[in-house]
């Protein structure tokens, strides 16, 4: 699927849920306007800059990842398989957002992508 440009009216490629402005897609790799057509949902802080970090889906890779909003190149790997689900809840230690992931004949865990927190993937809890 795609969508109109607010600013051009030309037809803007998407992946997944988001626009995946870092492979430079379409008309709208640096628009101005390109945060109010494609707003992030913000999971924590950049620990390299002053950016926050959202969620990437590359769809056509099978690949999913967090990136930096101003594009300093940080990332955070998440989990392949399964169904993630950003939740509102956020973790005690870092204030990043909690992430759930449902995999198929498997329990639902939750955990924070932030690695340098205690609450990491390798310790999260089953649901």
């Amino acid at each position: 699927r795609s969508r109109k440009c607010k600013k051009g009216g030309v037809a803007v490629a998407k992946v997944g849920n988001k626009y995946h402005w870092a492979v430079g897609i379409g008309p709208c790799f640096n628009c101005d306007m390109e945060k109010e057509c494609f707003p992030s949902e913000i999971i924590g802080a950049c620990p390299k800059c002053d950016g926050d970090m959202f969620l990437i889906n590359i769809t056509s890779k099978n690949t999913r990842f967090l990136g930096c909003t101003k594009r300093c190149g940080h990332t955070r790997s998440l989990p392949k398989n399964g169904r993630l689900t950003i939740l509102k809840k956020v973790c005690e230690k870092c204030g990043w957002r909690m992430i759930r992931v449902k995999e198929q004949d498997k329990d639902a865990r939750e955990f924070c992508a932030n690695r340098v927190c205690a609450q990491s993937s390798r310790q999260g809890s089953r649901k």
